[in-house]
């Protein structure tokens, strides 16, 4: 091993940027620190022991077992969480690349049956070619949001503040995405909405995760407000779909995560949109929320600082 690996080896900074792992969640910081704790206890125990034994070399083997102990306990227990950091840094980037490989595909997939649309088509290959752009639509979305998670779970969210309308934003998503199926959105915008400090790429990407999921599990019309409150400004999207049990409202922002009732009606789903909008509004500084009784729909909402 040469010089320069086995400074890298000892550097926790650079271990931990390698995992991916802010410093409080390091392996090797945490082992430094049971470091510590192990000195400590010796020598307290050092001391405790001149107490009860009168013999030095049997004060000094009694501490001496107990270091090797404590330091056996303390390697076993960093090296598991350094394998864990391991298998989670392998799994990001693994599901980095293949999302990078999807995404190409997915956009020639989906240019090639709008071009076959447009050469005209029987009404049976129409409906068929339909589902197809649908499906290849929602694999779109999915490798986003997953390239998007990747990119904050590996070095943070670093986003650009500027002014964004959310009016404009919401606006320029019900038309080009949700006016093409036919799906029923009324969209209020009070007059006296000052623009919101935020990213416009992130701030898309979390309306239109609120809008697909109404969307998706709302029969009726989905209504969509952007109201100001105080230094903030806020937008809610209203469906009047299958609501979400009680006990299971507060798990709905974490990974992954799939309401029972929404898996029984075979509703696809990833769990990542809702996980990705709270990282995204709150790295922009602002509030996510929502409400919901089952059988009667949900409101989701999230605010913005306009200043």
């Amino acid at each position: 091993m040469n010089k320069e690996k086995i400074l890298e080896e000892l550097s926790v900074i650079k271990r931990c940027k390698k995992y991916g792992l802010p410093m409080w969640r390091c392996p090797q910081l945490l082992f430094i620190v049971m470091g510590f704790i192990i000195i400590l206890t010796i020598i307290v125990s050092y001391f405790i022991s001149l107490e009860y034994f009168v013999d030095p070399l049997l004060v000094l083997s009694l501490v001496s077992v107990e270091t090797i102990i404590l330091l056996f306990i303390a390697f076993i227990i960093t090296r598991s969480f350094e394998n864990l950091a391991e298998a989670n840094q392998l799994k990001s980037d693994f599901v980095g690349l293949v999302s990078h490989q999807m995404q190409t595909p997915l956009t020639v997939i989906k240019w090639n049956l709008e071009e076959m649309e447009d050469l005209g088509v029987s009404k049976n290959q129409e409906r068929n070619i339909e589902d197809l752009k649908k499906n290849t639509e929602r694999m779109v979305q999915t490798v986003k949001n997953f390239l998007v998670i990747t990119k904050i779970e590996d070095e943070g969210l670093h986003t650009k503040k500027e002014e964004v309308s959310l009016q404009k934003e919401a606006e320029k998503l019900i038309t080009d995405l949700f006016s093409k199926d036919n799906s029923e959105i009324e969209f209020n915008a009070e007059d006296d909405v000052p623009p919101v400090l935020g990213d416009p790429a992130y701030v898309s990407i979390v309306i239109e995760n609120f809008l697909s999921n109404a969307v998706k599990y709302s029969e009726d019309k989905v209504v969509v407000n952007i109201k100001k409150k105080g230094n903030n400004a806020l937008l809610e999207v209203i469906d009047s779909g299958i609501g979400i049990p009680a006990r299971e409202q507060k798990k709905l922002f974490s990974k992954f995560f799939r309401a029972q009732n929404a898996m029984e009606k075979g509703k696809k789903g990833t769990g990542l949109g809702l996980y990705l909008s709270k990282k995204i509004i709150e790295n922009l500084g602002g509030k996510v929320g929502m409400s919901s009784k089952e059988g009667e729909g949900s409101t989701f909402w999230f605010t913005l600082p306009t200043q």
